[in-house]
């Protein structure tokens, strides 16, 4: 929805400041003595006030033009009329299928090709509460809309290795089924890499494997999506087999010819095997998981991209005419009593999916109800005695764990608190590696973070005068004077350092934190001294160290200025393991006490 809202959306956030506690936003510059003091108190208000009610401004779904787009689409007066009444108007069955197939078809005259949907896809499944975000598929994470092929996937819905061909290997400049925008969807690379190119199907949920706490779960070959993406997936599995099947017409077919052997049961697993069941199991997750504003306003910008649309989405009630055997009502756009109703409350955005907290400290959230008519909305705490909250303010009374239920009509948002005793922080002190004053070139610590454990390795560049990243005096050894990156070859080419270099570069030393550090959101660099002017790199790794990706560089390390606090705010990057890594431009890398904060809140 970039830079839409304003124009196609009028809506009310709900901004609270909270009365006694700083700001959690910060600019590198600031110390990390700004960041919220846990002994602060906080008046919590009482837990009699823990619902509260919102009332929002008279406003509209989409504005006239928008909306006019899409009726347009299916006018049987309109330009569509030929393909509308000759094909689809009270059809159903399998002459509904080739009628929308032609429809779809027909319509589409603008080709996306793979390499695009890089910027296209953050325009069709940008947040509903920040342009620059997107929500990917599956988890509904909130992610930044930049492409980063370390952090999201380009998601094949009906995987190519499924299309029988349709759709092979994955080449930028491909153009059809495999980067039509209606089927491709961002996924985060971890869930993408879980499900891989296994069929869709429900699982045993008492022997599957849960990926994270998602609801997604993987079992016997199988993946089964969350219940609130259900719907999502069957629609654009109708979508494909519609679009591209090469059992249905392709008469008015005039931008891509190439159509597929698409077989439902190859991308979608019963226990008969059955074509008729596995349609039903998708007509079932259509009817649990119905059409919201996401899918609605993503039908919007792909058509803006593309100029057809995803007609399941348009008319849920296309899905059973099309698929259901026992099918007996009227034919297409004279039955709409199961169209999207564009009044209706069907989902609360909230920037935030799970906070922590210090004991005594509140902090803001921001709701949004979608479609942004008049709703009013009701926050329940889980665990009254651990948080509560109040005008969309989040109290925290004690140390434990409780879920913040948001609710409107039927349908409903989560936020996971936890209350710790102080701001949830892994610190790492240069000075936890040292043994004495001698310093070896590779040492290592385990340090518990989140209930995991995370290894901490650091990679010394030393000489006769001084050593890196410690305490220990100029009697270090000489032969331990050099940083072997051999074994980090990703985070040397990361630094921008040549292979043929990485075995023996006297002038870097590195920090490498060997283990998943979740949803940090803040860094903070102190170091007490350091001899000649450095670079410091900050990385990250969503796959396990196997190639690092550069978030910034801080070239403002001097040697004259000591106990200064670099602070950085991270990326929202799950699962990530991190490394710094220390370039100097002449001598050797050599800093005294660099003590390394993460921050998560």
């Amino acid at each position: 929805m970039k830079k839409k809202s304003l124009k196609l959306i009028v809506f009310s956030l709900l901004l609270f400041s909270c009365a006694n506690n700083s700001s959690n936003s910060q600019s590198n510059n600031e110390s990390v003595s700004t960041l919220p003091s846990t002994s602060e108190s906080v008046s919590i208000p009482s837990t009699s006030n823990n619902s509260a009610s919102v009332v929002e401004p008279e406003i509209v779904y989409f504005d006239d033009e928008e909306r006019v787009v899409r009726n347009a689409y299916y006018d049987i007066e309109g330009e569509n009329k030929e393909i509308l009444s000759n094909y689809v108007l009270g059809k159903k069955s399998l002459e509904l299928q080739n009628g929308l197939s032609i429809l779809m078809a027909n319509t589409q005259t603008e080709i996306i090709a793979y390499k695009d949907l890089k910027t296209c896809l953050s325009t069709t499944d940008s947040d509903l509460m920040d342009d620059n975000s997107m929500i990917t598929l599956y988890t509904r994470d909130i992610i930044d809309g930049t492409w980063n092929e370390s952090l999201w996937n380009r998601e094949h819905v009906w995987c190519k290795n499924h299309s029988n061909g349709l759709y092979t290997a994955v080449q930028e400049n491909n153009k059809g089924a495999g980067s039509d925008i209606h089927h491709v969807r961002p996924a985060l690379m971890t869930i993408n890499s879980t499900r891989s190119n296994v069929p869709y199907g429900l699982v045993d949920k008492s022997s599957a494997t849960q990926i994270g706490d998602t609801g997604n779960y993987f079992g016997n070959n199988i993946f089964e999506p969350s219940d609130e993406i259900k719907g999502d997936i069957a629609r654009i599995l109708m979508y494909v087999y519609v679009r591209y099947s090469s059992s249905l017409n392709s008469t008015y077919d005039t931008i891509i010819d190439k159509r597929g052997n698409l077989r439902i049961t190859d991308i979608v697993t019963t226990p008969s095997g059955l074509e008729e069941d596995a349609w039903n199991l998708l007509l079932s997750w259509n009817d649990l998981d119905p059409v919201n504003y996401l899918e609605m306003n993503r039908n919007e910008e792909g058509q803006k991209l593309q100029n057809n649309r995803n007609v399941f989405i348009d008319h849920q009630e296309f899905a059973r005419m099309c698929f259901d055997s026992s099918y007996d009502g009227e034919g297409a756009l004279i039955d709409f009593n199961n169209s999207y109703d564009e009044t209706k409350l069907n989902y609360i955005g909230i920037n935030k999916k799970s906070i922590t907290l210090a004991k005594n400290t509140s902090q803001e959230i921001k709701t949004m109800c979608f479609p942004t008519l008049n709703h009013n909305l009701t926050f329940i705490s889980s665990n009254e005695s651990v948080a509560t909250i109040s005008d969309n303010i989040i109290y925290a009374n004690k140390v434990g764990k409780t879920e913040i239920t948001i609710s409107g009509e039927n349908v409903k948002n989560k936020i996971k608190v936890e209350v710790v005793e102080d701001l949830p922080q892994f610190l790492y002190n240069a000075d936890s590696l040292s043994t004495g004053n001698t310093y070896k070139k590779d040492v290592s610590k385990e340090i518990t973070y989140n209930d995991k454990t995370i290894l901490v390795k650091a990679n010394v560049a030393s000489a006769s005068n001084g050593i890196t990243l410690g305490t220990a005096d100029s009697k270090t050894s000489p032969s331990l004077a050099y940083a072997n990156l051999n074994n980090y070859k990703s985070i040397g080419l990361a630094m921008d350092i040549k292979e043929e270099d990485l075995a023996t570069t006297l002038k870097v030393a590195t920090l490498i934190f060997e283990g998943e550090l979740t949803n940090i959101k803040r860094v903070t660099f102190k170091y007490d001294s350091i001899k000649a002017y450095t670079n410091m790199y900050l990385m990250y790794s969503v796959d396990k160290g196997e190639t690092y990706q550069l978030i910034t560089i801080a070239s403002n390390l001097l040697p004259t200025v000591s106990g200064k606090i670099f602070t950085y705010d991270m990326p929202n990057i799950p699962n990530a393991y991190y490394a710094f890594g220390f370039k100097s431009n002449s001598e050797y890398v050599q800093i005294k006490r660099p003590i390394i904060t993460f921050y998560d809140f």
